[in-house]
């Protein structure tokens, strides 16, 4: 994919990965902007880390995309949805994350009436 990412977030879920992976996965041609490369992305969690900001944008992100879907989400452990957004109208992609497991799923956002809000629990209530 040559199109660059201009956002990534998770949508629900957390990932942790091996410390040994992160600097093995460290020495790859990545993105710009990358949750690898940029301690403030992670936490440390003993001999993993938790990804806390998914990042995957910038130039090279797209190039390097097959790299994130098939080497680096697959060494994840937990379990996370995924969305990244394109740039250029070139439209969403969700990942679906489980323990290593990586499914590319539709991503779709419903219509929601502004007198509505979002609760932290993801209820839907009324303004």
């Amino acid at each position: 994919m040559s199109t660059n990412c201009t956002h990534a977030k998770y949508i629900r879920g957390e990932l942790r990965l091996p410390v040994a992976k992160l600097a093995e996965f460290q020495r790859l041609e990545l993105p710009a902007t990358n949750f690898l490369q940029i301690p403030s992305s992670y936490r440390d969690a003993g001999d993993e880390v938790v990804i806390v900001k998914p990042w995957w944008c910038g130039d090279w992100s797209g190039n390097s995309f097959d790299t994130l879907r098939d080497t680096i989400l697959p060494a994840t452990r937990g379990s996370a949805d995924l969305v990244f957004i394109w740039e250029g109208g070139e439209g969403f992609t969700g990942l679906r994350v489980e323990d290593g497991k990586v499914t590319e799923h539709d991503v779709e956002f419903p219509s929601v009436p502004r007198a509505l809000l979002r609760s932290s629990s993801g209820l839907l209530l009324p303004r």
